[in-house]
């Protein structure tokens, strides 16, 4: 599950491609179809735009504001939810961890997936807002993905139990570029 754009949705294209078919079936579900949709669907990665996907991210200010914002949005994510439970996927990969109130409501509806959160966004301090994720992602996420040491230690410190979630800080690639810009 993603939000369409950026660095993430590079690195999701990346990992989805290199899964092995013959044991998994990769579905993506996309907030926007971003630059990397056609790729994926030349890949014969199915690419599903869902519009209601909610997210948020703990910011350095106005989270009551981006919370209020957001939640009409996260309460019409409900045929989301009951797809992603029907589906009854093996593993679900959560590309940013503005996506954890979508993990939320996916457990109380009955999630039985292994969860994966990629954190990548975290550009500020433990707040309240990322206090209340880490009580749930140290309650019902399996593993976690952190794009550099900084995040894996605002994290730990927002109250994420790195002795008890496995986890791994994987590196985004950069890539090759073959023209140098005039």
């Amino acid at each position: 599950i993603e939000g369409g754009y950026g660095g993430s949705s590079k690195s999701l294209y990346q990992m989805v491609t290199s899964i092995d078919k013959n044991k998994f079936e990769p579905i993506v579900f996309s907030k926007k179809k971003g630059p990397n949709y056609d790729k994926l669907v030349k890949a014969n990665i199915s690419c599903q735009i869902e519009k209601n996907i909610a997210s948020f991210i703990p910011l350095k200010k106005n989270n009551i504001k981006n919370i209020i914002i957001s939640l009409p949005k996260l309460f019409r994510t409900y045929k989301l939810i009951k797809r992603i439970i029907d589906l009854n996927p093996y593993i679900i990969h959560f590309n940013y961890e503005g996506l954890i109130p979508l993990h939320y409501l996916l457990c109380k509806f009955g999630l039985s997936s292994k969860s994966i959160i990629h954190f990548r966004s975290s550009a500020t301090s433990p707040n309240f807002l990322y206090k209340i994720f880490s009580r749930h992602v140290n309650k019902s996420v399996d593993f976690l993905i952190f794009i550099s040491e900084n995040e894996k230690k605002i994290a730990s410190l927002a109250g994420v139990n790195l002795k008890k979630i496995p986890h791994r800080v994987l590196y985004n690639p950069v890539e090759k570029i073959s023209k140098v810009p005039p």
